[in-house]
């Protein structure tokens, strides 16, 4: 198992309450970090994941980040880490 931290700039707006569009400011990129169980690095992308259930390994929790978008990315491999 993987896990990604990623540096990463992102203009999303977040609303958890319905909301007009007229209403919603331009979002401004912003720099963030996100940090996850990684599940899928591709040519065009890096998708985490926050959870995994053990037994199954289904996710929830799915985030794709575009590589274009993408300024740092680290993974580590838990499987080899000490206990």
């Amino acid at each position: 198992m993987k896990i990604a931290i990623i540096k990463w700039i992102d203009s999303s707006y977040y609303q958890y309450n319905e909301v007009l569009a007229k209403d919603i400011e331009t979002p401004i990129p912003k720099l963030l970090m996100s940090c996850g169980f990684l599940i899928e690095q591709e040519k065009e992308y890096v998708a985490i994941t926050q959870d995994i259930e053990v037994e199954s390994e289904i996710c929830r929790l799915v985030m794709s980040i575009p590589n274009e978008c993408i300024k740092d990315l680290i993974i580590l491999d838990v499987n080899k880490q000490k206990k």
